[in-house]
């Protein structure tokens, strides 16, 4: 294609990126997702199906998880893409 530098893709770019995404899943998908499936659980204890709500809080107990997960790993991308920045400078 080209060869202008402002349009290759620089390694640190898309490490924020990936960052960006991690936030938008960590903070804000994950959370949403727990929220939804726990208040589902309740509904389903209060209409005695304790079997099924047990079984979809430990599903929420998942999702928090992967909360947690995406909220170290955006840490760990966004250490990396800074020492790249200050590799290239």
């Amino acid at each position: 294609m080209t060869e202008k530098p402002e349009l290759t893709p620089q390694p640190a770019q898309s490490g924020f990126t990936n960052a960006v995404l991690m936030g938008f899943m960590a903070y804000l998908l994950f959370p949403l997702m727990a929220l939804i499936t726990v208040i589902f659980a309740l509904m389903l204890i209060s209409d005695d199906l304790s079997g099924a709500g047990i079984a979809l809080i430990i599903v929420s107990q998942v999702w928090v998880g992967a909360g947690i997960w995406g909220h170290f790993h955006r840490k760990k991308l966004l250490r990396q893409s800074a020492q790249e920045m200050d590799n290239d400078s």
